[in-house]
């Protein structure tokens, strides 16, 4: 994202800041589309495991919050951006279209 930020010949300081701005976004919104894309899997797998579904929510969203928090640690530890960008999005998309697969879309 730094090239980014120099395609658009700006000053380093500022490009910096920019690539430092959009780490925080990606943290906070990747990482609660994430976190929420976990519960729902997590949750179906626990109540298909047999589990009641009230265990199956608590422990899912109890869950969630952990894999929130390490999606922010893992988009800041990235060395490259894009990196960050994939390590978050790739396992969202996997287990939206895992959901999409199971309930289908729904009108």
């Amino acid at each position: 994202m730094l090239r980014l930020a120099l395609a658009f010949k700006v000053r380093p300081m500022v490009g910096y800041r920019l690539v430092v701005a959009l780490r925080v976004v990606l943290a906070v919104v990747g990482g609660y589309a994430l976190a929420s894309a976990f519960a729902a899997c997590a949750g179906l797998l626990l109540v298909w495991g047999g589990s009641s579904r009230v265990d199956a929510v608590l422990w899912s969203t109890m869950l969630a919050f952990l894999v929130h928090a390490i999606a922010a640690l893992w988009v800041f530890g990235c060395r490259n951006s894009l990196r960050a960008l994939l390590g978050v999005f790739a396992p969202l998309v996997m287990m939206s279209a895992a959901l999409l697969m199971v309930y289908g879309v729904r009108q």
